[in-house]
């Protein structure tokens, strides 16, 4: 059933293998828009009517959780008062666009070469895993047929079929390129309150199609929303998506220029709880492989320095791949810039610095009361593992071909 597998790795394929498996990772988005969505999504403007202007700032309902078990994550859509679990160690995200407001993921493991979407929509009348199997059958038609046009005279692509697995019925087809690249789309779209979800992986080996399948009897469904945790939210600003782990309930918001030349993203305190008003502004892009954000971020601290404010050293909280270099001023209440906050919502303390983000560089800007160190401090950790797509530019990069750019998203 499967031949030999296109290893995915630094030295391990020529240029035109590549082309071949990036053709067929697009293709998979391809499947995905014809399943779930009506445009290929970009970002902003994607799911709005037409002639609208769309709100600078967007996140949708299905949401990401980490849970303490080592490789399980939780799949929460807001608003609902229950949670999926699921089992996938080894799986990492993917900074490609999603295709549908409905996607939860996009990931992948690099050992077993396994790409994973999983999506969960509301649909009318659905009330069975068999409903829901109904509600695709049309999508998946028209998505096979969609998959075999993009691979062309270069690949195969087999029949539909069903088969069943501990319990699960699965819908499946299989598709190849020549004799470097074989696998299986495997979907399974199980029901769960009025929701159903698919769950579509793609195989290239046997072993890789039994780990699927323990994957998919691990699934367990919990009666309670999450809580105290964070949330791996996906904020779209303009063509920007920003993937930010944060607490579950602190509030977001839009805060328009001048907090960055297109504005940033305004995180605030929950309903109860300290006051504190954070800032997340792109900046733009750079080519340079250089990160100069520390010298910005001296830069900014010396204007302070000789207007006479209080300040720290500059500072740097990094992950493995990321520094944010920062600095702390102590607010006095005569200062022009902080005066309101300092007298109506007691404001003591401004964290401001600078992150690159792959190309992008952010501006980063915490302003918090005396009990909002703790906030502030979660925040300045989170933000080094923070990622932002350009949309705009990606799109771009597919659109001229660009294969060894497109594969420098896919984790090796």
């Amino acid at each position: 059933m499967f031949g030999n597998k296109l290893r995915i790795g630094r030295g391990s394929c020529r240029d035109g293998k590549v082309a071949i498996l990036i053709r067929t990772a697009v293709a998979g988005l391809a499947v995905s828009l014809l399943m779930h969505a009506t445009s290929l999504y970009f970002g902003q403007g994607s799911s709005i009517a037409a002639g609208s202007k769309p709100p600078a700032l967007m996140t949708y309902p299905n949401q990401v959780v980490r849970t303490d078990k080592p490789g399980q994550i939780g799949l929460w859509i807001e608003g609902e008062d229950w949670q999926l679990r699921v089992d996938m160690p080894g799986f990492v995200d993917v900074e490609w666009p999603f295709t549908s407001p409905s996607q939860f993921l996009y990931m992948t493991n690099p050992i077993l070469q396994t790409p994973v979407s999983i999506f969960a929509e509301r649909v009318a009348g659905a009330d069975s895993e068999e409903s829901c199997r109904r509600h695709y059958a049309a999508s998946f038609e028209q998505a096979h047929e969609a998959k075999a046009r993009a691979l062309g005279d270069r690949g195969t692509t087999g029949p539909l079929s069903e088969f069943s697995a501990n319990g699960k019925i699965l819908q499946a087809y299989e598709f190849g390129v020549g004799s470097d690249y074989h696998a299986k789309a495997l979907h399974w779209l199980p029901y769960y309150q009025g929701f159903c979800f698919d769950f579509h992986f793609t195989v290239s080996s046997p072993s890789a199609e039994k780990e699927v399948l323990r994957i998919l009897d691990s699934v367990t469904y919990l009666a309670q929303k999450p809580r105290n945790t964070d949330v791996e939210r996906l904020f779209y600003l303009y063509h920007f998506r920003i993937r930010l782990s944060v607490p579950i309930d602190w509030r977001w918001g839009f805060r328009p220029p001048p907090g960055g030349p297109i504005g940033g993203i305004e995180l605030r305190q929950p309903e109860k709880g300290e006051v504190f008003s954070f800032l997340i502004s792109p900046l733009g892009t750079v080519k340079s492989a250089e990160d100069h954000t520390v010298d910005m971020t001296k830069e900014r601290r010396q204007s302070k320095l000789e207007r006479g404010e209080v300040l720290s050293p500059v500072r740097s909280k990094c992950s493995a791949e990321v520094c944010f270099s920062y600095y702390d001023v102590t607010i006095r209440g005569d200062e022009p810039q902080y005066s309101q906050g300092f007298a109506t919502y007691g404001l003591r303390y401004h964290r401001d610095g600078f992150v690159r983000l792959g190309d992008s560089i952010v501006g980063i800007s915490l302003l918090y009361s005396d009990g909002g160190t703790a906030a502030a401090d979660h925040l300045t950790e989170k933000i080094t593992q923070a990622k932002v797509l350009d949309l705009k530019e990606f799109r771009n990069k597919v659109e001229r071909g660009d294969v060894k750019e497109l594969m420098k998203k896919i984790p090796k």
